[in-house]
């Protein structure tokens, strides 16, 4: 089976190994960078450096994703210089450029051993699908709890329409608070509780979730396989905050899931 890019990623490669040979190892990414530059420029590899793609929702710009470079137009490269293997969130980084630009090929490189890591990732995009379950609200919300139910349903499914899914936790959480902001909602982000065994009280910790209007919680999650670690979550924290209504989101690889919870 042929490789993607093969001739092109050899010409690549080469590139990284001569960078770490002639600077050395244990440099800043600021030095393998500029370095790769002068060494694409003469290996005549058609590149650009730290190109910006802003994410917008509602016309306006909420997030901007730069990778480290683009080659061929149709390459992507992010770059790192640390002592150890590359962690998942570094990959989710590269996933989240891949599925920006959709390009199907992304090169996660490490200067920062010695010798220089370069992991392929191959993307391939897959038609977004979105599931929703509302049978814990229906019958039992009204008022001014059901408003706010049904605008951060809208956000959500905004943030769908607009950009699918398939990005990491990140992105997503920065689109969601500022669709729920653009639409006037109140958000307390990762507000705090008390965590208690039996009848200890221990201390006050934060809680990855939203807290909107004082009263739904909404916890979501990115690239999970399902909702149901997301569910359990949303359950606890709604607990800890005293809350009864809650709303769990995963925005999967391919599958959105929105689960409105209640609590007795």
């Amino acid at each position: 089976m042929a490789i993607l890019y093969e001739d092109r990623t050899h010409a690549i490669r080469h590139c990284f190994f001569d960078v770490q040979n002639n600077v050395g190892v244990g440099r800043d990414e600021e030095d393998y960078h500029q370095a790769l530059v002068v060494c694409f420029r003469n290996n005549d590899v058609p590149f650009v450096s730290k190109p910006i793609h802003p994410l917008f929702l509602y016309g306006e710009q909420v997030y901007r994703l730069i990778p480290d470079f683009v080659v061929w137009g149709k390459i992507t490269i992010e770059l790192k210089a640390v002592p150890r293997h590359p962690s998942p969130a570094e990959f989710v980084q590269l996933f989240d450029y891949l599925k920006c630009r959709r390009d199907s090929l992304g090169l996660l490189v490490n200067m920062g051993l010695d010798r220089v890591i370069v992991e392929r990732v191959a993307y391939t995009p897959t038609p977004p699908r979105l599931v929703e379950d509302w049978k814990y609200w229906k019958g039992s919300v009204s008022g001014a709890t059901r408003d706010i139910g049904r605008s951060v349903r809208n956000v959500l499914r905004d943030v769908y329409r607009e950009h699918g899914t398939g990005y990491g936790e990140e992105v997503f959480e920065k689109l969601l608070l500022f669709g729920l902001r653009h639409q006037g909602m109140k958000v307390t982000v990762n507000p705090t509780a008390e965590a208690r065994y039996t009848d200890t009280q221990l201390r006050k910790s934060s809680l990855r979730c939203f807290l909107i209007e004082d009263e739904v919680v909404l916890c979501q999650t990115a690239l999970f396989e399902d909702n149901s670690f997301n569910m359990n979550r949303c359950r606890s924290y709604m607990k800890a905050l005293g809350s009864r209504w809650g709303i769990a989101a995963n925005f999967g690889k391919s599958l959105v899931e929105i689960v409105g919870l209640r609590r007795q």
